[in-house]
């Protein structure tokens, strides 16, 4: 027990930490992250065409979030008349819905490659196809319209799944972890905002004009449109190979062996590759520096060179 006539204190902490300090400046700061991820798109080593043509896909990307949110009170547009559709329905359209996007999306996708069209085009046909589909719902006043325009929609949402890398092709390795940070922060800002702004419009319209959400989503698919217009006649002559150049301490990424018990093989989860980070990332291993322990068994002694001192290093 205790004795009352102790000096230690109740609120003292029993573990401290003596570098607590050395903890607190070495903490990231999330300010500089944030001014990082919002300047990634201005840098000296790009030319203007490059950071035009980043910043129309950022603008056309962010547009068609913000027109997809007009789908978000499509539930209640169902449940309404005309339709006055029941969970059941709901369910068999959900169904089919997913299946055609599997199989159109992909099937169409593979005719656009094959045909030879760039990027900027695949996301302006997209687009075409997203103005369409929310005409032809808007107007919809039967169930097999609504089945029908499923083979329209199937073919508009190109933008999405093409804007990451669309963007890495303009970009350095070590710029694209910000500027995909940064799509994705301007991604749920837009989906949050529109989510609740157009279900609130369509609640306020439901009565009088019951398809107003979806000639907006209309009116602003007009806009990524008329961008990636812009883009594909901006890249038109500009080489996929055409990226920024790399500095010598932008090297390969280093495999790392973990211990096992047999040989490492394709798909193997042991064998771990790190990806180039940034030019100060400690996990970064220069091509010359680098150990041959992959080609000699883990039992045997290894023979490293310092790069400091060009000394031989036996393990």
């Amino acid at each position: 027990f205790k004795k009352s006539s102790s000096n230690l204190n109740e609120r003292t902490p029993l573990l401290n930490s003596p570098n607590e300090n050395d903890f607190k400046e070495l903490s990231p700061n999330t300010c500089s992250h944030f001014f990082q991820a919002c300047t990634v798109f201005h840098s000296s080593r790009r030319n203007s065409k490059k950071s035009a043509s980043l910043l129309l896909t950022l603008i056309s990307n962010m547009f068609y979030t913000l027109a997809s949110t007009t789908f978000a009170p499509f539930v209640w547009f169902l449940l309404n008349a005309p339709f006055c559709w029941s969970s059941q329905n709901i369910g068999n359209y959900s169904a089919f819905a997913a299946i055609s996007y599997a199989i159109l999306s992909v099937l169409g996708m593979q005719a656009l490659t094959q045909a030879g069209a760039s990027d900027a085009v695949i996301c302006l046909i997209s687009h075409m196809f997203f103005l369409a589909s929310n005409l032809w719902l808007a107007f919809a006043s039967s169930a097999w319209e609504l089945y029908a325009g499923l083979l329209v929609s199937a073919f508009s949402g190109y933008q999405g799944s093409l804007t990451m890398s669309m963007m890495a092709k303009w970009l350095a390795p070590h710029e694209r972890p910000h500027a995909f940070t940064l799509v994705t922060e301007i991604n749920t800002i837009m989906t949050t905002f529109g989510t609740t702004f157009f279900t609130w419009v369509y609640a306020r319209t439901v009565a009088n004009y019951r398809n107003l959400t979806f000639l907006i989503g209309a009116g602003l698919c007009i806009i990524p449109t008329i961008l990636n217009l812009c883009l594909a006649l901006l890249t038109r002559k500009m080489s996929d190979e055409e990226l920024p150049p790399l500095s010598e301490n932008e090297v390969e990424p280093a495999p790392v062996r973990l211990p096992n018990n047999g040989p490492p093989h394709a798909g193997d989860a042991t064998c771990i590759v790190i990806p180039s980070r940034s030019l100060t990332s400690s996990m970064r291993t220069p091509v010359l520096d680098r150990s041959r322990h992959n080609s000699i068994d883990e039992n045997e002694p290894e023979e490293v060179i310092n790069s400091s001192t060009d000394d031989l290093i036996t393990f």
